[in-house]
């Protein structure tokens, strides 16, 4: 996914300035909004900048609700806490709020079974049976390290994720409490 929104990226900057150097739509409404005379010079800048802008709009509305729905999904399905909450064990994560990567869920990896996803600044509740459990966050070269947790009955194990940017790519860091 992370690729697409790569390519939609690029093919929006390339798609803003080809039309911003052609003076054709979209670049064309904001060149007569802020030139509106005949013979008139319009800001180059700011045109692109714009016309940029709208183009990324669609991009920016499907990851949001993209994100709304994978929100309703977990409320739907139990993550809530239960009246039995206090008497499973189990692994807590929570997740910083950051702004990087802020659209797309992380997913958890335990003993290499993908478990659960968790988005920037959410907690999520994982229930296990006690016994030691290999935790990593991330797809592929961005995943964490393999951190062993320790999850004892009827306790929860304290787990805070947090995510390291590296250039175009970033590193997550799983941490235990």
């Amino acid at each position: 996914m992370r690729i697409l929104i790569y390519i939609y990226i690029f093919a929006a900057v390339i798609g803003s300035f080809a039309s911003l150097i052609m003076e054709t739509y979209p670049a064309l409404f904001f060149i007569e909004l802020f030139a509106p005379n005949p013979g008139d010079k319009y800001p180059v800048a700011i045109t692109g900048m714009v016309t940029l802008l709208v183009m990324l709009l669609p991009l920016l509305l499907v990851l949001f609700i993209l994100k709304v729905i994978r929100n309703r999904k977990k409320s739907e399905t139990g993550y809530l806490i239960d009246d039995d909450y206090f008497n499973k064990s189990g692994i807590h994560f929570q997740r910083t709020k950051q702004l990087q990567n802020r659209l797309i869920a992380s997913p958890i990896f335990i003993n290499g079974e993908e478990r659960g996803r968790i988005d920037s600044g959410k907690k999520l509740f994982i229930e296990l049976q006690p016994g030691t459990y290999e935790v990593e966050v991330g797809k592929k070269s961005e995943r964490s390290d393999k951190t062993i947790v320790q999850v004892q009955a009827n306790v929860h194990a304290q787990v805070e994720i947090s995510i390291i940017p590296n250039g175009l790519r970033s590193k997550h860091v799983v941490e235990l409490i």
